[in-house]
C-alpha cells in the first residue's frame, strides 16, 4: 500500500509540473510574416508596449487576452505598412502613455516617474519617526528607572536609620 501512496504522489506532482510548464509557454504564439524585418520589427515593437491587464509584463511575455489582441493589431498594423512611429503613437492615442513600458518624461507622466521616490520618502519618514517615537519612550523608562531605584535606596537607607 506505501508504494501505491508513493506512486500516486509522483504522479500528482509531474501531472502539477507539466500544468505549470504549458502555462508558461501558452504566450508563445507563431505569427506568419512577408519578410524577415518586419517580423524583427514586430519582436521589437511587443517589447516596447505593456499588457494594460497585466501591467508589469510587455505584450510579448503576457497571455492575457488583450494582449494577444495588441498582438494581434500591431501584426495587422505592421502589414498595412505602418512605421514603428505610427504604430506607438496609434497605441498612445488609444490606450494612453502607460501602454508604453518605458513612458516618455512629461507632466501628465511625473507621477509614475515620481510615485517610487515619493513612496521611498514617505517609508523613510515613517521610519524616522517611529524610532524617535520609540527613542523617547526609552528615556522616559529609563527615567522611571533612575526614580525608582532612589526611591528603593531611600527606602533601604531609611529602614537601616530604623535598625
Amino acid at each position: 500500500m506505501h508504494g501505491f501512496k508513493c506512486l500516486l504522489r509522483k504522479v500528482l506532482m509531474m501531472l502539477v509540473a507539466m500544468g505549470f510548464s504549458t502555462q508558461a509557454f501558452s504566450a508563445i504564439e507563431v505569427y506568419d510574416f512577408s519578410d524577415r524585418e518586419l517580423k524583427q520589427r514586430f519582436a521589437s515593437l511587443s517589447e516596447e508596449f505593456r499588457c494594460p491587464k497585466c501591467q508589469n509584463q510587455t505584450l510579448a511575455s503576457s497571455d492575457a487576452l488583450i494582449a494577444k489582441d495588441l498582438r494581434k493589431l500591431v501584426k495587422k498594423l505592421l502589414e498595412d505598412e505602418l512605421s514603428d512611429d505610427e504604430i506607438r503613437a496609434y497605441l498612445v492615442e488609444r490606450y494612453g502613455d502607460f501602454v508604453l513600458y518605458d513612458p516618455p518624461f512629461k507632466p501628465s507622466t511625473w507621477f509614475l516617474w515620481f510615485s517610487p521616490i515619493i513612496a521611498g520618502i514617505l517609508g523613510m519618514l515613517v521610519i524616522l519617526i517611529l524610532r524617535t517615537r520609540v527613542n523617547s519612550q526609552r528615556e522616559d523608562f529609563t527615567v522611571n528607572a533612575k526614580q525608582l531605584q532612589d526611591l528603593i535606596n531611600a527606602t533601604t537607607s531609611g529602614d537601616k536609620s530604623n535598625d
